[in-house]
């Protein structure tokens, strides 16, 4: 039995916004307030992967739109790329936070 890929998609959107919501609590926790800015709606319109589907969603979306309107020239785009990199290294910095407050939490329960 295989499943079609509409039912594909909606599995690794589930898993994904679980992932989501994991994280969001937890940096909710420690202080860090999360705030999705864009819609499920805007992502699917757009066509965001999966593993896309994060905080920084809003400025993938805006990158693709450039891209979209300047038939792919890549030196028209620059400040939406350094957007959308910079707020994936700010999320990559804010997990490993996470992840740090979370081992030592469980170092303090041992």
């Amino acid at each position: 039995f295989k499943m079609d890929e509409h039912e594909e998609r909606e599995e690794s959107q589930e898993e994904t916004s679980s992932i989501q919501t994991k994280w969001e609590s937890d940096a909710e926790r420690y202080g860090i307030p999360r705030v999705m800015k864009a819609t499920t709606e805007e992502m699917d319109r757009y066509g965001v992967p999966a593993s896309g589907r994060d905080y920084c969603a809003h400025l993938f979306i805006k990158l693709k739109k450039c891209h979209d309107d300047t038939s792919w020239f890549p030196w028209k785009c620059r400040k939406e790329r350094a957007a959308y990199k910079q707020c994936g290294l700010r999320e990559l910095t804010i997990r490993a936070y996470v992840k740090e407050r979370r081992e030592e939490e469980e170092l303090d329960a041992e």
